[in-house]
């Protein structure tokens, strides 16, 4: 998590024990300074020593770029359906 000088959470991570990374998240208002990136390597960090071998996630097209800067490869383009409503996401994944 990353905090501001009011110690309010800004950003997040949510890493499961089997690498999979549920959910990444930046305020609007601190959005492209490099937290989403910072994140990403504090899970690496925690996923080594604990034998998480790879790391994946299901992005979305505005979290996308923030996890190729980070090394994840596109596996697919997942086409899924939401309360009827056609949507997708890019699942992904980065190997150690």
């Amino acid at each position: 998590m990353a905090e501001d000088g009011d110690d309010r959470c800004v950003a997040y991570v949510v890493l499961e024990r089997d690498g999979h990374l549920d959910r990444l998240y930046t305020h609007p208002d601190h959005a492209r300074h490099g937290l989403a990136g910072q994140l990403l390597a504090v899970a690496e960090q925690y996923a080594k020593p604990h034998r998480i071998e790879r790391l994946f996630t299901e992005a979305s097209d505005l979290a996308r770029p923030a996890f190729e800067q980070a090394g994840y490869k596109m596996i697919a383009r997942r086409n899924i359906e939401v309360g009827g409503v056609a949507m997708h996401n890019w699942a992904m994944e980065k190997r150690f």
